[in-house]
């Protein structure tokens, strides 16, 4: 279990099944101590099966910010990478996301290894954990098929990463993941949006989140190629319009009345010093979170997406806040050159309509390690590939209600003319809801006025 925050107790509670595990590796940022884990660990029953390990942090403010597990199970591998901190709080009352696909150990059809496999155990190599774990862990990876992954991991590992790792990991691993993908029509280089959401922000430049760096790596595409980073103000042609770029960031309104009260904005920890600049105000986007119901639990979420109307070119989520901390700041070295600085350990996950036709297709597609009763092998449905697109589920459900058909299934998805339409359940409307004259954006440490639902003031003690 890799997170940047645990409550041991509570994890346990909300998932009984680990009273039973014969170990549970807990891995955690450089100032966590491992006393409070061992024992928590032997008040709940867990004495003596809980290791604890912490990762050093090489650059100042940086972070083991990575939220995930690796679940062993005898028929299986279990991977989950979600954006909640593993206490009470984060899963109770906020938004989160959750991505989690099981794999099959490998067998006399498996290859020796797959991209996924690779760039997982690289992340795990990263860690520098003690010999005896790190190689428990590589082996567990390594004795499982993680060839049908549904998508591909984004990871930052904190270094100054130049010449053939400069596109190994942040957001120039993403510009040359997206630079591989085809836009799903003409009209998307000019005219798609791009949103970003987070429930933290860095100390931003203008420069960097719009002009040079992550909007560009965001932006990429196969229609644009791969564009280096050592002329990145050749990226975009010309600045991205601030229309079509979006900040989803809850207003002082929405952390008021969300579940939690003035409490949850202690989990959007951003100060007035980076929220409040001139030029992210024309971008900031209400939470909303009406397509999924979650108007008042608060984001905790990190999501990135490109779209026009209701159609996604991609969708990304993890652990990535927008930082330079988490995503990397390009920077001249002398004697390296042009590298990739970063200071936090991430993990994402970038899901593409091309990586889904890919699972689609795989042997392995459907695999679960604890099937349902009278539930078989996965098969394959066709030989040739499927033509899939990505749809936001609040326009598919609107649009199947219309043509009288229910959602139906938990694969989310529909066929339609031979395209199989995936519901992306995204929890905030396309596009955003731009901030009116009455929002405001929340700033921890600004001072509210007024009580919130639970009738509590911002300032008590």
């Amino acid at each position: 279990a890799f997170n940047f925050q645990f409550d041991l107790p509570w994890l346990v509670s909300a998932c009984p099944g680990l009273k039973s595990v014969e170990h549970l590796m807990v891995v955690v940022g450089y100032s966590s101590k491992p006393a409070p884990f061992v024992e928590q660990a032997a008040h709940i029953g867990l004495g003596g099966r809980v290791s604890h390990h912490a990762v050093a942090l090489p650059i100042a403010y940086g972070s083991h910010h990575t939220k995930a597990f690796l679940v062993e199970f005898k028929a299986g591998l279990r991977v989950i990478i979600t954006s909640g901190n593993f206490i009470h709080c984060d899963f109770n009352y906020k938004t989160q996301s959750i991505w989690w696909q099981d794999f099959p150990p490998k067998d006399f059809g498996s290859e020796s290894s797959s991209p996924f496999e690779d760039d997982l155990c690289d992340y795990l190599a990263a860690l520098k954990l003690p010999d005896q774990a790190a190689s428990q862990l590589q082996q567990l990876v390594a004795h499982h098929d993680l060839s049908s992954a549904r998508g591909a991991l984004v990871a930052s590992v904190p270094g100054f990463h130049f010449g053939p790792k400069l596109n190994k990991y942040g957001h120039m691993r993403v510009r040359r993941l997206l630079s591989k993908e085809p836009l799903p029509g003409p009209d998307w280089r000019t005219a798609s949006q791009l949103v970003m959401q987070c429930s933290s922000m860095g100390s931003l430049s203008d420069k960097w989140l719009l002009q040079e760096e992550l909007a560009v790596s965001l932006m990429s595409s196969a229609a644009r190629g791969f564009v280096p980073s050592v002329r990145p103000s050749e990226a975009l042609a010309s600045p991205l319009p601030l229309n079509r770029v979006h900040l989803v960031w809850p207003t002082v309104q929405e952390v008021r009345n969300s579940l939690e009260g003035w409490a949850a904005g202690l989990s959007v920890p951003a100060p007035s010093k980076n929220v409040d600049r001139p030029f992210l105000h024309p971008l900031y986007a209400a939470w909303g979170g009406q397509p999924s119901g979650r108007m008042r639990a608060s984001p905790h979420i990190k999501s990135y997406t490109r779209f026009l109307g209701h159609q996604v070119a991609w969708v990304m989520t993890g652990s990535h806040n927008v930082s330079m901390a988490a995503w990397g700041q390009l920077q001249a070295k002398k004697g390296q050159g042009v590298g990739l600085s970063i200071r936090s350990y991430e993990l994402s996950m970038l899901f593409t309509p091309r990586n889904e036709a890919a699972y689609r297709q795989h042997r392995h597609h459907s695999f679960c390690c604890h099937p349902m009763p009278g539930q078989g092998l996965p098969t394959c449905t066709t030989q040739q590939q499927e033509q899939v697109q990505f749809w936001t589920m609040e326009h598919e459900l609107g649009r199947q209600t219309d043509q009288g058909a229910g959602f139906a299934g938990t694969n989310a998805s529909d066929t339609v003319e031979g395209v199989v339409r995936v519901m992306l359940p995204l929890p905030y409307s396309l596009p955003p809801q731009r901030y009116t004259g009455q929002d405001q954006p929340w700033m921890v440490d600004a001072q509210h006025e007024g009580l919130d639902l639970l009738g509590n003031a911002s300032n008590r003690p």
